[in-house]
């Protein structure tokens, strides 16, 4: 469950959906995320700013790959804490974690 000070703002989607990468590519994760082709079905790219108390600290994008894979990556504002993770709760509990909120 996500703690009452982290809320997150308007979601941004583009219409692209990453080419067959492997996950454990970290140069070919960033590669995919800049290339694509359209999928009309589901936004295949998602951004959403990520607020605590508030204050924006960073975002949460979403990217789902041509192979069936999807990832959800964690980027602060600052750049220093970056990370990924394969579900969706996955990213919210190790986002709460490096937070201090997890009780």
């Amino acid at each position: 469950m996500t703690n009452p000070r982290l809320t997150f703002g308007e979601m941004t989607t583009y219409g692209e959906l990453a080419r067959g990468v492997h996950p454990a590519d970290e140069l070919g994760l960033q590669m995919a995320m800049a290339l694509g082709q359209p999928d009309p079905p589901s936004p295949p790219f998602a951004v959403v700013p990520v607020l605590l108390d508030g204050s924006h600290i960073g975002w949460l994008a979403s990217v789902r790959y041509v192979w069936g894979g999807t990832c959800y990556e964690f980027r602060s504002i600052s750049g220093n804490t970056n990370f990924s993770c394969a579900t969706k709760d996955a990213i919210l509990d190790h986002l709460q974690e490096v937070l201090q909120l997890s009780s």
